[in-house]
């Protein structure tokens, strides 16, 4: 794992510019990626995040989701919050989430080979099933059971093959895994170039491959990143009686479906509903018609019914039998076991997607997560150099696009952004203690209500 922060004199239209730009790079398969919060709704100390009590010591520590400081000025992160793959916060909207992925695949699932695969009358050696890189001096077969994602490893030729057949020939660009049986896809490395010079759709193609002695014959875990939206969909049911879940731990109570309480809510007292239910192993203990605003009991989950949904809970008695679930849906189908709310989508399989409005392309402090398809992973911090200010207006840093080209620059072919201004930062051990390293260590912080750290397996 590699943590750099350097300053960089770069000129513009009004003179030199002082740019502190800090990076850490590391790879999934010796980091890991952690998500650390605050109880809600709630903001802390990034250095208290660091250092939290109970949690394994980070590497290096950024600032995470862009949060409510203004219009209730409760900290609400805008997305959700998994945690060692639990949900622990859901605002009821859709939002964008990023984060780790954790996928156990069988040990048939990846696979070292033998063989060769017959595009016409060309022919190109097998080495690796479902792996992760492609080998330079063999191509590598990838079926519906690849599981990293939705595309697969960049920076190669991709040859589709359906039902024995080229489908398509692609350089370069991102292609989607197979979701048949009769599907395969071929990725041949530049140095296999010219055995693929010819290959074009419509040419029969043969696949030969047998496994090897190298055949994994356990389990494999592999790591990931994702970024998709997400939202809530959970319920309470109790008989016939569905009470849907939209959210959880958030401050307002309202629409068309439930908030629910847990540990995880910092402020005694729950934002009181129509009607509440509590919840406790598989049971209803409580249950209070005019609604309540008692505080969530120890190993319960209170859930508040707004509006219409509030007179279900004339149907629901003390003692019944229970089953919730807060499941986090996503729209590409992956599980988190961390992950956070984020910006816009900057970098997506390789295309700068950085917005050009006035607010990306003023220097200010900002914070990019990115990675690739490898495993490699990037936290990205730009600062002026310096804790200028204007009116207690965090000043000076980079463009949006000025960080998306960097990270780009660096291998990245995803990235994400956080939160900036005043929120930036990077946190990382120096001489047997946690310190800001964008800046000063004596410059202000300000608290943030979750982070994204990175550490050592």
């Amino acid at each position: 794992m590699t943590v750099w922060s350097d300053p960089v004199a770069s000129s513009s239209w009004w003179g030199t510019r002082e740019l502190q730009v800090s990076l850490v790079k590391a790879n999934l398969a010796t980091t890991v990626l952690d998500v650390r919060s605050n109880s809600f709704p709630g903001a802390t100390d990034p250095l208290k995040l660091a250092d939290q009590s109970g949690s394994p010591e980070p590497v290096a520590l950024i600032n995470g989701d862009f949060f409510d400081m203004f219009d209730t000025g409760d900290n609400s992160p805008r997305g959700p919050v998994v945690q060692d793959g639990k949900l622990l916060y859901a605002p009821y909207t859709r939002a964008l989430v990023v984060g780790q992925t954790k996928t156990v695949l069988p040990p048939d699932e990846i696979q070292k080979v033998t063989g060769t695969v017959k595009l016409g009358r060309y022919s190109v050696p097998v080495r690796t099933i479902n792996a992760r890189t492609v080998p330079r001096n063999s191509g590598a077969l990838y079926d519906r059971r690849w599981s990293v994602g939705a595309t697969l490893p960049t920076g190669t030729t991709a040859i589709t093959i359906r039902r024995g057949v080229v489908a398509t020939v692609s350089s370069g660009a991102a292609v989607r895994a197979p979701r048949t049986a009769a599907g395969k896809v071929l990725l041949v490395p530049k140095s296999l170039a010219a055995n693929i010079a010819h290959v074009a759709p419509g040419m029969v193609a043969t696949v030969s491959v047998t496994p090897t002695d190298g055949t994994s014959d356990r389990p494999k875990t592999v790591y990931g990143m994702n970024s998709t939206f997400a939202k809530l969909e959970g319920s309470l049911v109790v008989g016939t009686v569905t009470v849907p879940i939209g959210a959880l731990n958030y401050h307002n109570v309202t629409g068309t479906e439930a908030d629910a309480f847990d540990a995880n809510w910092a402020r005694g007292a729950v934002p009181k509903g129509a009607a509440t239910v509590v919840y406790s192993n598989g049971k209803i203990t409580s249950v209070s018609r005019n609604g309540s605003s008692a505080a969530v009991p120890v190993g319960s989950t209170v859930i508040q019914l707004p509006g219409k949904i509030a007179r279900r809970a004339r149907a629901i008695h003390v003692g019944d039998t229970a089953t919730l679930d807060l499941s986090l849906k996503t729209q590409s189908g992956a599980t988190f076991t961390e992950a956070l709310g984020h910006g816009s989508y900057v970098l997506q399989d390789g295309v700068i997607h950085a917005s050009c409005t006035w607010a990306a392309e003023t220097y200010r402090p900002r914070t990019l997560l990115g990675w690739d398809d490898t495993g490699r992973i990037f936290m990205l911090v730009s600062t002026s150099g310096r804790p200028d200010t204007w009116g207690g207006y965090r000043v000076g840093g980079a463009t949006i696009n000025e960080m998306t080209t960097w990270l780009k620059a660096m291998g990245a072919t995803n990235a994400v952004n956080l939160d900036g201004g005043g929120s930036t930062i990077l946190v990382a051990k120096r001489n047997g203690a946690f310190r800001r390293i964008d800046l000063p260590k004596k410059t202000p912080r300000r608290p943030v209500p979750n982070a994204v750290a990175f550490v050592a397996r």
